[in-house]
């Protein structure tokens, strides 16, 4: 998931503010450039807060009504099938009415806006029936930068670009996490094979030279790869080497692996981490 579309929306603070930004959203939800508010307070507005057309065709009215729920209420059936009453008195008809509410998105109310959908279809009238929680509406608002600049003051022009980078680096640290992992565990393999290796009674030199040979394979393999611009994924392969056959090894490989690992901490941008490794070292 995009960090873009993970952030959250801070919810309107009144009824008021919350209509105001919904008229941004459904202007590009509808495409109409004319949705309005209807009416104003105090008047009597069929529970419909907002009207529109949809995609210009003036045969098509779409109504919207905003519920403001606070932090712990939920918007509950009863107040679903009333606000529909009243649209179904709405003039002209319409043919799409949403609910939207600052509550979650509850299963039980999608459930019944559907049935008096239905309901209104068996009686001969075509009207589709919508509740939409904050859930939803986040990832709608989040799709138009004129919507989300409407309900999050703080939202910049150049607030997809500097999201979009972070998700960059974001994928780029899986990447490496990922490659480090995947070495760690071909290297657990190989070791614990030499740890299961039986040696033939006076045949140690055979053994040991085979071991030598598995770990100067492997670290001209770390080597490699630290040569290619990666030593981030290099260093740690490498000690973890270093860790597991520090007591057994002779002074040749244990010199090669801290040379490598050397090498990596010098690499362009490591700096820090040398001082930091000879600090621990000292």
């Amino acid at each position: 998931m995009s960090l873009l579309a993970a952030t959250q929306i801070p919810k309107p603070a009144d009824e008021q503010a919350f209509e105001r930004a919904s008229v941004a959203l459904w202007r590009g939800l509808l495409g109409d450039p004319n949705v309005q508010r209807n009416g104003r307070r105090g008047q009597r507005q069929n529970g419909v807060d907002l009207f529109g057309v949809r995609n210009g065709d003036p045969g098509y009215h779409v109504g919207i009504q905003c519920k403001l729920n606070s932090d712990g209420h939920v918007l509950t059936a009863d107040e679903v099938r009333d606000e529909v009453r009243k649209a179904l008195m709405f003039r002209p008809e319409l043919r799409e009415y949403f609910i939207i509410t600052t509550a979650p998105d509850d299963v039980a109310l999608q459930e019944l806006a559907r049935e008096l959908s239905l309901e209104q279809t068996t009686k001969g009238r075509s009207i589709l029936i919508y509740v939409w929680g904050w859930t939803t509406l986040e990832g709608r608002i989040s799709e138009r930068a004129d919507a989300r600049k409407q309900f999050d003051p703080d939202y910049g022009p150049f607030s997809d670009r500097i999201l979009e980078r972070v998700d960059r680096v974001a994928v780029a640290q899986q990447e490496v996490k990922a490659s480090v992992e995947t070495g760690l565990s071909q290297l657990d393999a190989r070791l614990a094979r030499f740890e299961t290796l039986q040696l033939a009674p006076g045949d140690a030199t055979r053994g040991a030279t085979a071991l030598e040979a598995q770990l100067d394979a492997d670290i001209d393999e770390y080597r490699e790869l630290a040569n290619s611009g990666k030593p981030r994924t290099a260093l740690p392969l490498l000690e973890r080497l270093l860790e597991r056959v520090e007591q057994t090894a002779s002074g040749r490989i244990l010199f090669r692996i801290k040379a490598n690992i050397g090498s990596c901490l010098l690499a362009p941008g490591r700096r820090r981490e040398c001082r930091a490794a000879a600090f621990r070292r000292l």
